[in-house]
């Protein structure tokens, strides 16, 4: 599998605040051992030559163990803002790149046949992409360079459904077996739940 180029780096969001799981839920083991965070970027790492996880500043475990992994580490200070800082900022600290790929850190079992289908997209002209799953828009998301001013004034809570809803017309549609692009994990039973669907 060729990685798709660092022009094209992708980005976890990875500094949320868990307040439903209960605990920092990016350390949660999965049933294969692997932490959720690492897992979650381990699958960008296969497939993408530049990964860069933006992390809460509390998230010192966390930091550690994808520093091993050799994946770009980016704190916000600003995380309990909410995610629209992190999108800005993961995107500001990659400003000259030809697009980005934005993940989410509690969604590691997306494929990597999905991410590399989305990454290469995006290599190939897409404005803007998304995997979809029996006519649900997935993750992640994928956005070229014409989306640089608007990711980077994101801003609380509001990732970037908002300026997806406002360009659809722009939004390549990538439709994938793939249940995963689905799957964010939100409370300890959702792992079970998910494994045994």
């Amino acid at each position: 599998m060729q990685k798709i180029s660092s022009q094209y780096p992708a980005i976890l969001l990875a500094a949320g605040q868990s307040t439903r799981f209960g605990s920092q839920k990016l350390l949660h083991v999965l049933p294969n051992g692997v932490v959720m965070g690492v897992q979650s970027a381990r699958h960008l790492k296969a497939v993408f030559e530049r990964v860069i996880a933006v992390l809460s500043p509390e998230y010192v475990a966390l930091q550690a163990l994808l520093e091993q992994d050799t994946i770009e580490i980016v704190i916000n200070q600003e995380a309990k803002q909410g995610m629209g800082t992190s999108l800005a900022l993961g995107v500001l600290s990659a400003f000259e790149v030809k697009g980005w790929v934005i993940a989410l850190g509690d969604m590691p079992f997306i494929s990597l046949n999905t991410l590399q289908r989305v990454g290469q997209g995006l290599e190939q002209g897409a404005k803007m992409i998304a995997p979809f799953y029996q006519g649900q828009r997935g993750h992640p998301v994928g956005f070229s360079a014409a989306f640089r001013d608007k990711l980077i004034t994101l801003q609380g809570d509001k990732g970037a459904g908002s300026i997806i809803q406002r360009e659809q017309a722009l939004l390549t549609q990538v439709e994938v077996e793939d249940k995963g692009v689905l799957w964010d994990i939100d409370t300890p039973g959702a792992v079970a739940e998910l494994k045994l669907s």
